[in-house]
């Protein structure tokens, strides 16, 4: 085994003294690029690389120590960038894995968010996942589970708001297929139960005080060579029981209530 280095602060005894401090800085320059500084872990060529590991300090009787890595600012340009990625592999890339630490009270929350603009657009968020020869990655998004009798953690996707123009849209869509091959389906549907109603599905539209609100439109694409897709509305089959009723109302008014047309 190679020799060990070490650098390590002073303690202190003294019960209202702070621990000595660890600071390492590269070098500043007046007119150039500052100086580097990099951290490596030792390499191996039969076994394998050497780890890194940064760990905050431990508390008994109060909050651990925290752990900032923040790239820093610029007065006159773009912000420093901040990249985290796992290496390369043959067999298999490295994985990433972000989540937070076990609590006895309310777990704790991890947040992504794209960067705020004073006076253009505000930052993206994109999450995508991995192209591969043969099937490209799933992007899998759960809320939390329930271990009592209580709800599961819900998932909301909503758009954003705008204080004077229209809210964001928000589009579900499958990817195109561009030489061979249909294109993707989506599926709608609440999970299965055995002795309790299962989920509902609604679909609806935001409620307006001063004009109309939105309309729902459901139709099958449009079809070149071929004849025009259907659609079908199916009420709910029972085995054992009666089926769903199909039900068509049309909206309700002050003067008149709206018609149902069938063209």
């Amino acid at each position: 085994k190679g020799g060990d280095a070490s650098m390590q602060a002073g303690s202190t005894l003294a019960g209202d003294m702070d621990g000595g401090d660890v600071l390492i800085v590269s070098g500043s320059s007046l007119s150039g690029t500052g100086g580097r500084a990099e951290l490596y872990a030792g390499s191996s060529d039969g076994g394998n690389g050497g780890s890194i590991a940064i760990t905050s300090g431990l508390s008994n009787k109060a909050n651990a120590g925290n752990i900032d890595i923040v790239a820093s600012s610029s007065m006159s340009n773009a912000g420093g960038s901040f990249a985290i990625k796992s290496g390369s592999g043959i067999t298999h890339a490295g994985d990433l894995s972000l989540h937070a630490g076990l609590s006895h009270s309310d777990g704790s929350q991890i947040s992504l968010e794209g960067s705020k603009s004073i006076y253009k657009n505000g930052g993206n968020l994109t999450a995508t996942a991995g192209e591969g020869l043969l099937k490209g990655g799933t992007v899998l998004i759960s809320g939390g589970h329930s271990k009592s009798n209580n709800d599961g953690g819900a998932i909301a996707v909503k758009s954003g708001g705008s204080d004077f123009g229209n809210s964001g849209n928000m589009e579900l869509m499958t990817e195109s297929s561009y030489i061979s091959g249909e294109s993707g389906n989506i599926n709608v549907r609440t999970g299965q139960t055995y002795y309790d109603k299962s989920g509902d599905v609604a679909l609806e539209t935001g409620n307006s005080d001063s004009t109309t609100a939105g309309e729902i439109s459901m139709k099958a694409g449009v079809t070149t060579r071929s004849v025009g897709s259907n659609v079908q509305i199916s009420s709910g089959t029972s085995l054992l029981s009666s089926g769903g009723n199909l039900i068509f109302k049309s909206g309700k008014g002050e003067s008149n209530g709206g018609a149902v047309a069938i063209d």
